[in-house]
């Protein structure tokens, strides 16, 4: 009886080491079982067979084949648990991959991004995840993530301005009434900043837009505040009103309401910029790791990241930065547009090109530098090192 104990400690102890080591579990990225998996199998099988050799001493042959058969159900029940831990952490994304597309990730506070998942969820139940980017750089623009009502929703509630008392009730709130925006003017054919500027306005602003033809615009959002407000204007010292009319708004909610959420968005022309952008922005604040070349490493070097990014996109470039620079058309500094991409060199590669990274607009580079993330290209580094540029050729 003290040998079955001895085994039972150890197959224990397995179990143990495995459940304490989450992280592991959470980081894994592919369908094999991960390390510490591996050893808890291991582990049981060695303590699994070691008693059936114990009590094939102890017992005799009578019982080896029921014996025999425990021992493998045991053991394929181990790797059967393990394969489906996998295969579900393969199937959920990482927080990279839920709350990047379409939102200049760097813009956002931590705290706002700490509410990315329960703004998903949300978002899920109201049947509008597509717009996550959106709750997110509300969220932003309400509040920087910061206090009880995050998403400002409680008067949308029938409360007093900052009624809330729980940060989940105010998602619950702006999240619904977000969505009803989105679902009127979808009715109304209206675009989706006419939804925006609604979460400030209310939802007549959509009956508004509607009738001038249901896109968004800045001077539509003016003439429907005047004509609230009857004309009463009010200071307001941010840079999008300075630069539209020297600083004003109409006191009626903030008629700039959707350019300041729009900040956060980024959006693309170009189908297959998108595309790439999107899949890049997963990646935002990932390590950098000589040789990465796919998530499964944990991180990307500068041309392991282009080459993925791009072939998710549906381009195969070259794996090397100087084997891309070369698949590419070369183009000047001046010409330079989003998804195209900048050589530099490194303090390696001896005046050639040793460092590749992806123009995403508004002198902003997205690359994989320590860490993987958006750069500014008039910086010094990237000012004294800049080589050349190229735009990928099959990329249209």
């Amino acid at each position: 009886m003290n040998a079955v104990k001895k085994y039972a400690e150890i197959i224990k102890e397995a179990a143990q080491e495995n459940s304490e080591n989450p992280q592991q579990m959470q980081e894994q990225t592919d369908s094999k079982p991960s390390s510490s998996q591996m050893g808890m199998i291991q582990k049981v099988t060695a303590a699994v067979m070691a008693l059936v050799g114990f009590l094939m001493a102890e017992i005799g042959v009578v019982i080896i084949p029921l014996l025999i058969i425990i021992a493998v159900v045991i053991i394929v029940s181990t790797l059967i648990v393990s394969i489906i831990s996998s295969v579900a952490a393969f199937f959920t994304p990482e927080k990279e991959a839920e709350t990047s597309g379409g939102i200049k990730m760097q813009m956002l506070s931590q705290a706002t991004i700490a509410y990315a998942d329960d703004l998903r969820a949300a978002a899920e139940a109201e049947g509008i995840e597509k717009y996550v980017n959106y709750l997110l750089a509300i969220m932003e623009t309400e509040s920087h993530g910061e206090g009880d009502d995050p998403m400002q929703s409680a008067e949308s509630a029938g409360l007093e301005p900052g009624g809330f008392t729980n940060p989940q009730d105010s998602i619950k709130q702006g999240v619904s009434y977000f969505a009803e925006c989105v679902r009127k003017a979808q009715e109304n054919n209206c675009d989706i900043k006419c939804a925006v500027q609604s979460y400030n306005f209310g939802s007549g602003f959509i009956d508004y837009a509607a009738s001038y033809g249901g896109t968004y615009s800045l001077e539509l959002s003016e003439s429907f505040a005047q004509e609230k407000s009857n004309g009463i204007k009010a200071d307001y010292a941010n840079d999008i009103a300075i630069n539209y009319n020297g600083g004003f708004r109409y006191a009626y909610g903030n008629m700039f309401y959707a350019e300041l959420v729009s900040t956060y968005i980024y959006s693309y022309e170009d189908e297959t910029v998108q595309k790439v952008i999107d899949e890049a922005y997963k990646y935002y604040g990932w390590d950098y790791v000589s040789g990465g070349c796919s998530p499964d490493y944990g991180g990307f070097d500068c041309s392991g990241l282009v080459q993925y990014v791009y072939r998710q996109a549906g381009i195969d470039l070259p794996r090397l930065e100087k084997e891309q620079f070369a698949a590419s058309q070369e183009i000047s500094f001046d010409e330079i547009q989003p998804g195209d991409l900048l050589f530099y060199q490194n303090e390696t590669s001896g005046g050639s090109i040793g460092h590749v990274a992806i123009y995403i607009g508004d002198g902003k580079t997205f690359e994989a530098g320590d860490p993987v993330g958006v750069y500014d290209i008039n910086d010094s580094w990237h000012a004294e090192n800049f080589l050349c540029a190229g735009r990928v050729i099959n990329r249209e």
